[in-house]
């Protein structure tokens, strides 16, 4: 097999991805607010901070019924 030209990998160095069972967080240091998905990629919401996001989780799961 030969390597014809290696791509160049863009580098987030602000952004940290943190997971929750079925859930995911993307922590921007620019932004106090929080954005959460699924690990599917369906929007939960913003939590305003991160000490909030377990109660955005909460409320989704309620919402959804899947409490």
């Amino acid at each position: 097999m030969e390597v014809l030209k290696a791509a160049l990998t863009p580098i987030l160095y602000d952004l940290v991805l943190e997971r929750w069972g079925g859930y995911a967080a993307v922590f921007d240091a620019d932004h106090e607010a929080v954005p959460v998905f699924t690990v599917d990629g369906k929007w939960v919401g913003e939590a305003a901070s991160s000490d909030v996001i377990l109660d955005l989780i909460g409320a989704f799961e309620k919402e959804d019924g899947l409490r």
